[in-house]
């Protein structure tokens, strides 16, 4: 009579276990953590099992870069602004894409703080087959335009701002 009662019970820890170690498998909880904030969020969800990211995506990767502000293999969120095949124009004032878009960002703020000449930034990048051009929101944010592409195989999977 007791094992009648408790198979519900039993067949609901076994759904729940599966459900958190699946839920824990797939997703990760991501937390902006630097002082700049160049996103309009603070927490991210990240699904780690769609690395499929496109133009407008924000997406979470290891930036494999050297930069004079971070250690290499540090995970970052972006927005995904370009991607294969498209051309990126940059200059102080706005990013420009071949597809016709443009991005007003003033880059001196950032420029001054790393001490950069306008010279020292690439004006224009075409992007190979699993590149992608990232940016943030603000005009702090330190992104493609100052350390070039990221590759495919360094995304770690889409985001999904929270709060």
């Amino acid at each position: 009579m007791q094992l009648k009662h408790s198979l519900p019970m039993l067949s609901f820890m076994a759904a729940l276990g599966a459900y958190s170690l699946y839920f824990t498998e797939r997703y990760v909880i991501a937390a902006n953590s630097t002082v700049s904030n160049c996103l309009h969020a603070t927490y991210f969800l990240v699904d780690k099992w769609d690395q499929d990211v496109g133009v407008g995506d924000l997406a979470a990767f290891k930036m494999m870069t050297k930069n004079p502000l971070y250690p290499t293999s540090r995970k970052w969120i972006k927005q995904v602004v370009a991607t294969e095949g498209m051309t990126v124009t940059v200059d102080r004032e706005r990013v420009q894409f071949s597809d016709g878009r443009i991005i007003e960002s003033n880059m001196d703020h950032t420029m001054g703080y790393l001490k950069l000449e306008p010279s020292d930034i690439k004006p224009v990048v075409t992007l190979r087959q699993g590149q992608f051009f990232m940016m943030g929101d603000t005009r702090t944010s330190y992104d493609s335009r100052y350390w070039g592409p990221v590759e495919q195989q360094n995304i770690l999977g889409k985001a999904y701002a929270l709060f």
